[in-house]
């Protein structure tokens, strides 16, 4: 069943209101859907825009955004209003309105929504009992976290590689370079991935020179094959040898709580570009609360772990 057909009583009930703002109990959606999970009443996460989930869909399909959610009594749902749009063409400007249920927007969500403690203790909860469990993926990635030593081998290179596909980077609509040209490329940049990695993610928004030299990086990589996107498989290598700088980013979830989708622009600059925002983001938040405290010795083994399954709990409740 597609996303949002499970709610598709709620779609219909806002979609049909002629209300550009309406707060509804919880009681009052239940009586429409037919009864919502436990996790709607006890977590606020599944009634955030950015959340992915079923209920999300319902609304956003429907042109509203949520917001004012008393955890387990209301919602609010507000119409999204027609929007102006200048354009320049030489020294003219000409405005036009343009009405539209889905406005794009060039900044990103941010991680606000976790200065809820609970909801951050609960969404990584979530993850340490849903996710991967005994899956070699796991294993694999203690491995990397866990070894000492010189990482520009050809020992630890091919660890990075056989867990790259074991997270579906060689699968699907992924597709990773050919060994050879991944470890000789590896190779070239070895020194600056050893420098890098003294760097922690707190560090990264007020550090100009650490972000021109992730730049260099990204832009010079050869991690996937041609016509491929990097950006995913890009993060996720840089957090196998910077763990405590680079938090790893995939589609599903965190590309979804950003930015509401799972799209990745082929133009590698766009890349970079959204890689760079959402490190940026997850440094801002990892400066301002202690994560250290949420460490332990299963998934979060590094604050960007912990960010990374904060997020992947939050997108599960």
């Amino acid at each position: 069943m597609p996303k949002g057909d499970k709610y598709i009583a709620l779609r219909r009930h806002l979609e049909n209101c002629g209300l550009d703002e309406i707060t509804m109990t919880f009681e009052q959606i239940a009586e429409i859907v037919g009864g919502m999970p436990k996790s709607a009443y006890d977590y606020t996460a599944p009634w955030y825009d950015g959340h992915g989930g079923p209920l999300a869909q319902c609304w956003l399909k429907a042109g509203y955004t949520s917001s004012a959610v008393v955890r387990g009594k209301q919602v609010t749902f507000t119409k999204q209003s027609n929007v102006t749009v200048k354009t320049v063409e030489g020294k003219n400007i000409q405005s036009k309105e343009i009405t539209t249920n889905r406005v794009e927007n060039e900044s990103m969500k941010n991680l606000s929504v976790f200065e809820d403690k609970e909801l951050l203790a609960a969404s990584l909860d979530k993850t340490a009992k849903e996710y991967r469990l005994h899956d070699p993926g796991w294993y694999l990635y203690r491995m990397i976290i866990n070894y000492n030593g010189d990482k520009i081998t050809n020992d630890f290179v091919q660890l990075v590689y056989v867990t790259l596909c074991a997270w579906n980077m060689n699968s699907r609509g992924a597709k990773l370079s050919e060994y050879d040209d991944f470890e000789k490329s590896i190779f070239a940049h070895g020194q600056t991935l050893q420098q890098l990695a003294k760097h922690e993610i707190h560090s990264l928004n007020d550090n100009i020179d650490l972000q021109k030299r992730l730049e260099e990086l990204f832009f010079s990589l050869n991690l996937v094959a041609p016509g491929k996107p990097i950006l995913v498989t890009a993060s996720k290598m840089l957090h196998f040898f910077m763990p405590n700088l680079i938090v790893p980013i995939d589609r599903k979830y965190t590309l979804n709580f950003f930015n509401g989708n799972v799209n990745v622009n082929p133009n590698i600059k766009n890349q970079y570009q959204m890689f760079l925002r959402i490190q940026k983001e997850f440094s801002r938040f990892s400066s301002a609360h202690n994560l250290t405290i949420y460490k332990d010795e299963r998934w979060n083994l590094t604050v960007p772990k912990v960010m990374d399954n904060m997020i992947i709990g939050f997108m599960k409740l």
